[in-house]
């Protein structure tokens, strides 16, 4: 497979409402540039924000611009309209070999929302706690169609890199996490419940468009609250990416260091893995950051991987007898994984391909 472009990477800052949130949104700044640095010729990159609206910029300009839409406050409402009707998909990626100083420069005027902000939209949640309007599952599942239309032309593998400084509290996927944390323990909120799995399939269920849309999902939620990582987990498993739970005290080096590695070291993408073995056994449950094929067994689709990526699976006996000790054929396993890698072009043949499928 021959593509001209063949990733780009969403830098999504979410909204921010503690104390050092400038301190807080300048180590974001700085993790986004380090991922700039590591980012290779092809690259595209498209900035978005969110709270109680969602922002996109066009940094392809002198001045970078950005447009707002409002986020529903319901938890069962969407977007009354495209993003593609709010600001057309090329505007919105630009190439990073011809706008890095601007997309810098866009970062650059990022800003916390403010508390009048807050106040106004999100208002007050139960008990008089203020929520803070993080409308994360709309603003993820606008951008996965935003995208969707032009999977396998203008890019082969898209990531999103999302940053979260709470939990998603504003419209469609937010999460009630009330009866968790430090400051409800006196209200007699039994401390077992903290381990309960997934409240929402949300997440789950927009993990599937995700991986429709060609799209690999990397969330850092750096806080030091309980943000239900059960629940948030599914977009980031089923899609390749990787789920990243950073205290604030370790973000100046966690997150800095993490980004610039994720980039700058070699992975596939559009990956298949498939598993066969033998008669006498077969394979059980499968476990790593992939999704199973819907018709055939055995068989995962991978989204995104690298070198440190692990997958594994369990094994059953087909029978009671199990393996035969008196047999010249010894038990089989077969694994065949197919991916897409990234080619310098001084190393290919084609000119203007940068990209080339391989079968193991």
């Amino acid at each position: 497979m021959f593509i001209s472009r063949i990733y780009l990477l969403f830098a999504i800052p979410s909204t921010l409402y503690f104390p050092t949130s400038e301190e807080f949104l300048e180590l974001i700044k700085s993790s986004l540039l380090a991922a700039l640095e590591a980012l290779g010729p092809g690259a595209l990159f498209g900035l978005a924000t969110f709270s109680h609206k969602i922002g996109l910029y066009d940094v392809q300009g002198p001045v970078p611009v950005v447009k707002n839409v409002f986020v529903p406050a319901d938890s069962d409402a969407s977007l009354p309209i495209e993003l593609e009707d709010v600001m057309p998909l090329l505007s919105f990626l630009a190439p990073v070999e011809t706008c890095k100083d601007r997309i810098a420069s866009a970062l650059e005027t990022l800003k916390p929302t403010t508390s009048w902000e807050r106040t106004s939209a999100a208002g007050q949640g139960l008990d008089g706690i203020l929520l803070g309007g993080r409308g994360f599952g709309v603003a993820m599942e606008a951008l996965f169609n935003y995208l969707g239309s032009e999977y396998g032309s203008t890019f082969a593998l898209a990531r999103v890199f999302a940053f979260l400084s709470g939990p998603p509290d504003y419209g469609a996927g937010q999460l009630d996490t009330r009866r968790y944390g430090e400051q409800y323990a006196s209200k007699g909120e039994d401390a077992d419940r903290a381990l309960l799995p997934e409240q929402t399939p949300f997440y789950k269920d927009l993990a599937a468009v995700a991986v429709q849309a060609g799209v690999c999902v990397d969330i850092f939620a750096v806080t030091n609250e309980y943000t239900d990582l059960a629940s948030l987990k599914f977009l980031s498993i089923e899609s390749g990416g990787s789920l990243f739970c950073i205290p604030i005290l370790m973000i100046p080096h966690s997150l800095r260091t993490c980004k610039y590695r994720m980039l700058s070291r070699p992975y596939a993408f559009g990956c298949i893995l498939r598993l066969r073995t033998s008669s006498e056994f077969r394979p059980g449950n499968s476990y790593g950051h992939f999704f199973p094929d819907p018709q055939y067994e055995n068989v995962q689709h991978i989204i995104c991987c690298d070198s440190y990526v692990t997958y594994a699976y369990d094994f059953d006996f087909a029978n009671t007898t199990g393996f035969s000790r008196h047999t010249s054929e010894p038990p089989m396993l077969q694994i065949a994984f197919q991916y897409t890698v990234v080619v310098p072009p001084d190393e290919l043949s084609t000119p203007g391909s940068v990209s080339a499928s391989r079968y193991g």
